[in-house]
């Protein structure tokens, strides 16, 4: 463990230590008091792994005098006399005091105010979050604090070799890059980056134009089959979400969800039907809480339309729990039925289940002359 003087005194017999690259991996200053007999006659730091001269009782680092015991013959650099291997042995009491000595983390002062032995100095500086390190993408910067590594080389952070993905990755572009690459990238892709925007407005508009309609939202789910496998097996996609809709143009903001395969009281039996009350723009006009009458209806796909058979479901509790609150998060605590339909039922009755789709239209009564 090195040490050496330093400009930045503090009082009779302070040094400040330094940690090279040969002890630890960790450049860093650190300060405490020490004995002028245990500095290094040949690196002018404090003795590392400290060896002593049997026939003189001069002491070194060990590394230091290495070279030196190489060379035939060998001397001492103090007094010149001869040196052999054997007429040396390591000073553990020197090592011992030089590893008691009081130390303190380099941001000392500046967030992180641990003091302690110097022998206990590298299990502090392995975790300390303050210390600052070199950029792990080998940006050029050596000044991060370690708590602020992951911010600096994250999409958002300011690293330029970070791998970031295209801005116009909300559009349908795949190119991830390095960030100081990503303005060549965007200035030799303006067309293609305008074809995706152009077929992305298409699909917003289309979509805006299907699922609001007077409070009635028409979910189409397909593969039924597949997800209904991938709902018993994977719990990651037990729930399926749909698009969130509007009750009307000014109205609540909602989104379906069905559990394929039941959820509490309908596990294992049957397919749940729930509806949350998702933040939406109109919130702070609407009254609350949601009083919309909802009706849940499993379309019977038969070729005659009055052949049909639907299941037909509608909300009927109390309206001043908090499912129905104006929501302070993303989206409320979901309302709906555990049994909405038994899985017997859509396996073997009637066309509910036709090229393996269902039909789920959600009507909820609209609130435009509720404002």
């Amino acid at each position: 463990m090195a040490v050496k003087s330093g400009s930045n005194l503090q009082g009779p017999g302070s040094v400040a230590y330094r940690i090279g690259q040969g002890v630890g991996g960790i450049d860093a200053d650190f300060v405490t008091t020490m004995p002028p007999d245990y500095e290094c006659p040949i690196c002018r730091l404090a003795y590392r792994d400290p060896v002593q001269t049997r026939d003189c009782g001069h002491r070194f680092c060990e590394t230091c005098i290495e070279p030196i015991l190489r060379k035939t013959p060998a001397f001492c650099p103090i007094d010149r006399r001869p040196l052999s291997r054997d007429k040396i042995f390591p000073d553990k009491a020197c090592k011992r005091t030089i590893l008691s000595l009081l130390v303190r983390c380099y941001n000392y002062g500046n967030d992180c105010n641990w003091t302690g032995e110097l022998a206990n100095l590298q299990d502090h500086l392995e975790p300390c979050q303050k210390i600052p390190i070199s950029c792990v993408n080998e940006c050029g910067r050596t000044d991060i604090p370690r708590s602020q590594m992951s911010a600096h080389i994250d999409a958002e952070g300011d690293c330029p070799l970070a791998v970031v993905p295209c801005k116009y990755h909300d559009f349908g572009c795949k190119y991830k890059g390095r960030r100081v690459d990503m303005e060549t990238h965007v200035s030799e892709t303006i067309q293609q980056h305008l074809d995706l925007a152009h077929v992305r407005i298409k699909e917003l508009e289309v979509r805006q134009e299907n699922i609001c309609m007077n409070g009635k939202f028409l979910w189409k789910i397909s593969n039924y089959s597949q997800l209904s496998q991938q709902a018993q097996t994977k719990k990651e996609k037990e729930k399926l979400c749909s698009q969130p809709f509007y009750t009307g143009q000014y109205g609540y903001k909602l989104r379906a969800e069905a559990f394929l395969c039941g959820l509490g009281q309908g596990k294992g039996s049957h397919l749940s039907l729930y509806v949350v009350i998702m933040k939406g723009e109109y919130d702070a006009i609407l009254p609350w809480p949601f009083q919309q009458r909802v009706d849940f209806t499993l379309i019977d796909q038969d070729d005659d339309p009055n052949n049909r058979q639907n299941k037909v479901w509608r909300l009927s509790c109390d309206r001043n729990s908090d499912y129905f609150k104006r929501p302070n998060r993303s989206k409320s605590l979901g309302f709906g039925c555990p049994k909405f339909v038994s899985l017997d039922t859509l396996r073997t009755a009637r066309n509910y289940v036709r090229d393996d789709t269902i039909f789920i239209k959600i009507e909820v009564e609209p609130t435009e002359t509720l404002i």
